[in-house]
């Protein structure tokens, strides 16, 4: 089995991906720090063991640029792996927006509510499904051979076609877009294709939904959508081609060395396929049972295509497409689509509902509309249809963008690309309007810009870094994209650097006598900057004073002892302690600290007495009764000699 990607492993980033050593070293000693914990752990412990014998392999790899790039790359094609996966589902709800022709906002919010995802990840997704689709398009390929057409039409009915279930009609719905008449297409179909008269067929063979239960478990465990996806074959390859595929998946799995949840599931699955490919009925009844779950998907579907009650005739068509490429017959397709809108009391739009008022009243609409408007007419609106709809999903693009330029890039290559018409003028204003709006956020920019850098620079000139970093941060909040912003994030994220550097140049201006300023301040730096570049010398440097600064403290106590000052040399001794948790020193200014707190506490307690003695004014009986009562009840008090002392003056 292959390792664990390293910089996955590690948490490390990987858009862009991670290469500051420092960074790498400290996430490598966190990790083993977690690992070792885990050791006893009674299932977490044999994978943790493992983790920590690939140690010195990650220190290898991270440390070598040629391998930590090659890391990298893996690690990005393992994250666009993850991505298809999570996006699977998305991915065909988008296509049945796509439908139209574009995606509204509206429609993308409610993926985001579905699939609890950001908005920005289902953009980026569109844009990269656009860049992608682009560059299909650009690239110079040789038109398909007549055999490669016909596969592709043959795969797309695959599971149809092997239950015998595939009608002409069916069979000419994916035949149109790659212009093959259907008669060509039937020569290379080796299953018996169903007519109107044929009837309802033979019921297939099914599978225990248990079974399926186990296979669809394993399949999320190993993060594919099917058998098919898990041996990388499409739903239409033929039998041979899947038997050696499980064959060879089943080789694979015997000569994995360590078993984990993956490997199981693999291991598993692998079994299911070499039964189920097995032969033709085994897998027509997978394939039936594919198309059953998909009902599923397929309520999810019209869902999401559910917009204001109503399922649109291109949403429509969309869903019932997916349906058949899962198996499903397209009359009953559409049936289930019909029947569960009247269910939730919503209204769909079908073609098959608009072809049959179009049978019925083709032939009275052709005359009012040859009567009323006339041909040229008539095509001068269907014209001008086709361009509305165009420019809408020009303007649903426009809105994805972010930036005013790349709107306008958007609105210019749509006026490029098409003869003047209504549409491109509202596009010439737009872009008019965005040119206007870029020349006014230039000219503000500018002027802000040059006012801060003049600004940050008097801060930087006193080392006033925190000031000129609010600066860099006021002026990107108000122009995150600005002609400015990447020079500003530059120099943003330099400040944590200078102000680093500013506190420890500080602390080294500092007289090596002056102990406390020199502690308050490396105390300071440690909690104000945790990975600062400087914290093991200011390490090394609090542990070399905290000899000098226990004699320096030594001195301090013995004065105040003498002056009997105990809160001071209380405070003294926490003053070594707030530096020194744990220091060499610090059981026994414990010790030293405990009796100056019963001295205080014994000269409160006189004072408290003192003060209850004076109350009773000149009453002299009455204040040596208070001295010689404490005195009865405290015999073994530690301030008795002074009580003594206060009595004796009273009796004199």
């Amino acid at each position: 089995m292959k390792r664990k990607n390293f910089y996955i492993l590690l948490d490390l980033s990987i858009e862009p991906p991670e290469k500051d050593l420092k960074k790498i070293e400290t996430a490598v000693k966190k990790k083993q720090t977690e690992w070792s914990r885990l050791l006893n752990h009674p299932t977490k412990g044999i994978k943790a063991k493992q983790f920590i014998s690939l140690i010195p392999e990650i220190q290898k790899v991270m440390a070598d640029p040629e391998l930590r790039e090659k890391e990298a790359i893996g690690a990005k094609k393992l994250l666009e792996k993850e991505n298809q996966y999570k996006f699977l589902t998305i991915d065909r709800q988008l296509s049945i927006f796509l439908s139209k022709g574009a995606v509204t906002s509206r429609e993308i919010q409610k993926l985001v509510k579905r699939h609890s995802v950001e908005t920005d990840e289902i953009l980026k997704w569109m844009l990269k499904k656009e860049k992608e689709a682009v560059s299909r398009t650009s690239a110079s390929k040789p038109p398909l051979k007549k055999a490669d057409k016909l596969k592709t039409i043959i795969s797309k009915l695959g599971a149809r076609l092997r239950k015998g279930n595939a009608a002409n009609k069916e069979i000419s719905k994916p035949a149109a877009p790659q212009k093959i008449d259907i008669k060509g297409i039937l020569k290379w179909i080796k299953y018996p294709i169903r007519s109107k008269n044929d009837g309802v067929p033979e019921k297939p063979k099914t599978i225990d939904p248990s079974i399926i239960k186990a296979i669809n478990m394993n399949l999320k465990i190993v993060r594919k959508s099917s058998l098919y996806d898990f041996l990388n074959l499409s739903a239409g390859s033929n039998l041979e081609t899947l038997k050696s595929h499980a064959e060879k998946k089943r080789t694979e799995m015997l000569n994995l060395s360590k078993k984990d949840a993956e490997a199981t599931a693999g291991s598993t699955l692998t079994g299911h396929c070499l039964t189920i490919f097995s032969n033709e009925k085994t897998r027509t009844a997978y394939d039936d049972a594919r198309g059953r779950h998909f009902l599923e998907s397929l309520n999810s579907d019209i869902e999401m295509a559910e917009m204001d009650g109503v399922i649109r005739s291109e949403y429509f068509e969309a869903i019932a497409s997916n349906a058949v490429e899962f198996g499903m017959d397209y009359k009953k397709a559409c049936d289930h689509i019909e029947t569960y809108c009247r269910e939730k009391k919503w209204k769909s739009k079908s073609k098959r509902k608009r072809n049959r008022l179009l049978v019925i009243g083709a032939a009275a609409i052709s005359c009012i509309l040859i009567v009323s408007i006339g041909s040229t007419a008539l095509l001068s609106i269907l014209e001008t249809r086709r361009l509305s709809k165009e420019y809408e999903g020009v303007i649903a693009k426009v809105k994805i963008q972010k930036k005013l330029e790349k709107k306008k890039k958007v609105l210019t290559e749509y006026v490029k690309s098409h003869e003047k018409n209504d549409f491109t003028e509202k596009a010439e204003k737009e872009i008019q309007t965005l040119s206007n709006k870029i020349i006014m956020r230039n000219s503000r920019d500018e002027k802000d810009y040059k006012a801060a850098l003049a600004k940050a620079a008097d801060e930087n000139a006193n080392q006033n870094y925190e000031k000129s970093g609010a600066v860099y941060e006021t002026y990107l909040k108000r122009y995150p994209n600005g002609i400015h912003a990447d020079e500003f994030s530059k120099k943003r994220s330099e400040i944590p650097a200078l102000i680093d550097n500013r506190d420890f140049q500080t602390i080294k201006t500092l007289s090596k006598k002056d102990y406390e300023k020199i502690l308050e301040a490396c105390t300071s730096y440690l909690a104000n900057h945790p990975k600062g570049r400087h914290r093991d010398e200011i390490t090394i440097l609090i542990a070399k004073m905290e000899k000098p600064y226990y004699g320096f403290l030594k001195k301090k106590i013995a004065l105040n002892e003498k002056n009997k000052n105990w809160k001071e040399c209380i405070g003294l001794c926490e003053q070594y302690f707030k530096h020194f948790q744990g220091g060499h020193y610090f059981n026994e200014l414990k010790g030293v600290q405990y009796f100056f707190k019963k001295q205080l506490e014994n000269r409160m307690e006189l004072e408290k007495l003192i003060r209850k003695a004076e109350k009773k004014g000149a009453s002299m009986e009455s204040a040596k009764k208070i001295y010689s009562d404490y005195l009865k009840a405290n015999p073994n008090s530690p301030i008795k000699y002074d009580v003594r002392k206060r009595l004796k003056k009273n009796s004199n």
